[in-house]
């Protein structure tokens, strides 16, 4: 406590000024953590002092909130906007410890691999397992084709759908997502229309973003989506009694595919690019995948195309 106190002080973290009778005080307090080595023993003690933020008045001690942590798809599109207009840049490389043991494979997940959440095959010792899952995480930042095996595998128990994307920049992928949706869909219709929702919000997100930073945009964003029905219900949501627990999602994209800020094309499953994100693959079908989102085979490398005008497009 007296270390981490002594730091706040050191950095000037708060000044010292009389209290006013007009002011709500926040007051704060201490928390506490246990930091266990790798056997289960403690390595450490920490300790936080913390603001009791949960004091807070809305509208009375703050207005908007905010919540310094970047997300990674706003670093992807600055660097896509570097390559595709020459700018300089540094790079730093640094080599994760936790990588140097690993096997290299042709594909990240074995094509017919059978997972179970109740397996018995427990690991005695998880760690190294939970260390080299951590480690994997961060090249999921700049690897899309690793988010499916890394996230979620392909757990059978549960029978929930994937939903995978991938939203390009001109040449360039800036944005992908591998995730479990929240319930279990009634068909594939229903699992590829809450994709293409899912999809649709990132894609605000992202236009909304590139319009603060005065980077032109086409005026209807492009969204392909390999079922037919799904890419129906976009132009058309009739709604009956098996999809009306996703109502909110066919009036959501329905309502800007009508104002024209999107439109969805069907595009066939073998032009699907973001099939890793929601499935294992053979090797083949997964290297020319890779090959199609620009993702390089080891190669530290950035590239990428010069183009006058940006253009958006997403796969779901």
């Amino acid at each position: 406590m007296s270390d981490e106190f002594s730091a706040l002080v050191r950095q000037g973290t708060w000044d010292l000024v009389p209290p006013n009778s007009n002011q709500h005080l926040i007051g704060c307090k201490w928390v506490f953590r246990l930091k266990r080595a790798k056997d289960g023993s403690i390595e450490w003690y920490k300790a936080r002092l913390v603001a009791k933020g949960f004091h807070q008045w809305p509208s009375y001690d703050y207005f908007n909130t905010f919540g310094q942590v970047i997300k990674p798809t706003t670093i992807r599109i600055v660097l896509s906007l570097v390559v595709s207009k020459r700018w300089p840049i540094c790079q730093l490389d640094v080599n994760n410890a936790f990588l140097h043991d690993a096997k290299p494979v042709s594909t990240p997940l074995a094509l017919h691999l059978d997972l179970h959440s109740t397996s018995d095959n427990a690991l005695s010792d998880g760690s190294h397992y939970r260390q080299l899952i951590g480690a994997l995480q961060y090249l999921s930042l700049t690897w899309p084709d690793l988010s499916f095996a890394i996230n979620w595998a392909a757990d059978r128990s549960t029978m929930i759908s994937t939903t995978g994307y991938l939203v390009f920049l001109g040449q360039n992928p800036i944005s992908w997502r591998a995730a479990k949706q929240k319930a279990i869909a009634h068909s594939s219709t229903e699992a590829e229309y809450q994709a293409l929702a899912v999809a649709t919000s990132e894609l605000v997100w992202i236009k909304n973003l590139l319009v603060e930073l005065g980077v032109p945009c086409p005026q209807s964003l492009a969204l392909f989506c390999d079922n037919v029905g799904a890419t129906y219900l976009s132009l058309n949501p009739v709604l009956h009694s098996r999809m009306k627990h996703i109502a909110i999602d066919l009036h959501f994209v329905h309502d800007l595919v009508d104002k024209g800020v999107f439109h969805v094309s069907h595009i066939s499953s073998q032009d699907q690019l973001a099939d890793g994100l929601t499935k294992p693959l053979s090797s083949s079908r997964f290297t020319h995948l890779r090959s199609k989102i620009d993702v390089a085979d080891g190669t530290t490398i950035l590239r990428g195309r010069v183009k006058e005008t940006e253009s958006i497009g997403v796969i779901t």
